[in-house]
């Protein structure tokens, strides 16, 4: 992406959405937060690079006097022994955390690419294993039953048992932060679902966990995390 106009489109390198960011400061490294998620990243601008006869060097002087400023004071601390002086140093405040940003860097002259942050694997969803087959699931509602040319159900199972209707049940998966949880449902099929040897009912809903098997007609399946 090129950065010779004052005004470029990026991505937030925390939720994707495209941001047309606008350099009326003419800055150098520009700190943008993204109004919908609210990330803070920086943006640098090639062509306003500061040269290298703008940046003054610094003397000795100062950079002394700022070491000196830096080293604890020390108290004084009268001691009970002989009208002594005991010296204390002086406690240090906690050194502050740096603030999560992400920097765009330039990889060649005129050329900005970002460097996302880190982010953690997303958490993985569950699926159905039945004869050998796995079928996954995914977020939100699940409709399982018997494969058929009017059947509607999301996963359809290649089975060939009548005692399976063609909307047998429904899985619903519900993924918050590293947590996911599925629970199956009664869809009021003419035909019983049972997990782990339990009849599901009308208007039962139970969670699933790995490892559990459902059976409906002369079918089992398996649910695996």
């Amino acid at each position: 992406m090129n950065n010779d106009s004052d005004q470029v489109r990026v991505k937030c390198p925390t939720c994707a959405v495209e941001l047309d960011v606008r350099n009326s400061k003419k800055e150098y490294i520009k700190k943008v937060k993204c109004p919908m998620c609210g990330a803070v990243f920086g943006l640098r601008f090639a062509k306003y690079k500061p040269a290298a006869s703008d940046v003054q060097p610094v003397s000795a002087a100062p950079a002394a006097a700022a070491q000196q400023r830096q080293q604890p004071q020390q108290q004084q601390r009268p001691s009970a022994m002989g009208g002594e002086t005991e010296y204390r140093p002086a406690q240090q405040p906690a050194p502050q955390q740096a603030s999560q940003e992400t920097m765009f860097a330039p990889s060649n002259e005129g050329e900005t690419q970002y460097m996302a942050p880190k982010q953690s694997a997303a958490p993985r969803i569950g699926h159905l294993l039945c004869n050998g087959m796995r079928y996954q699931l995914r977020q939100g509602r699940n409709t399982v039953g018997r494969r058929a040319m009017t059947s509607a159900a999301d996963i359809q199972l290649d089975i060939d048992d009548r005692y399976v209707s063609r909307m047998q049940t429904e899985i619903n998966v519900a993924v918050v932060g590293r947590i996911v949880k599925a629970v199956i449902c009664n869809t009021q099929s003419k035909n019983p679902t049972y997990v782990n040897g339990r009849e599901l009912l009308e208007g039962d809903a139970i969670s699933l966990n790995d490892g559990d098997t459902i059976s409906m007609g002369n079918t089992t399946i398996e649910y695996h995390e």
